[in-house]
C-alpha cells in the first residue's frame, strides 16, 4: 500500500488522532505535500495482525480466511514501539499496550 491509501484506513488510536486531523486539513487545503510529510513522520501504519501471526494463519487455514484478518491501524511512533513489545495478538496487543482505537467506520471506540 502506498500514498494517501496507506493513511486511510478504519482504525486509528486516540494518539493518532490528532495529527492525523491535521494531515486531512493540510490535504484539504492542498499543503499535503509540504505539511503532510512532517506529519507523517508522526505516524506508523501498523499491522493489527503481525505478518508473521499472517503467514502462519495462511498455512494453517488458507488464503481466503486468514486475509480477513489482515487488518491496519494508524498509530503514533511512540505507540509503535510499544505495540512491538506487548504481548497478545492481533488486538490483544493493543488492549494489553494500552492504546485506543477509533473505527473511523462506525464513529465508534473498539475499546
Amino acid at each position: 500500500m502506498t500514498g494517501a491509501s496507506r493513511w486511510n484506513l478504519q482504525y486509528i488510536s486516540q494518539d493518532a488522532v490528532p495529527i492525523f486531523e491535521q494531515l486531512e486539513d493540510a490535504h484539504h487545503a492542498r499543503t499535503l505535500t509540504k505539511v503532510g510529510r512532517e506529519l507523517l513522520r508522526h505516524l506508523r501504519h501498523e499491522h493489527v495482525m503481525t505478518r508473521r501471526e499472517l503467514v502462519n494463519e495462511l498455512y494453517e487455514v488458507g488464503e481466503p480466511v486468514a486475509l480477513m484478518g489482515a487488518r491496519a491501524c494508524v498509530v503514533t511512533k511512540k505507540e509503535h514501539r510499544v505495540l512491538d513489545a506487548a504481548p497478545g495478538s492481533s488486538w490483544e496487543r493493543y488492549k494489553a499496550a494500552g492504546i485506543r482505537v477509533w473505527d473511523r467506520s462506525t464513529g465508534d471506540w473498539l475499546f
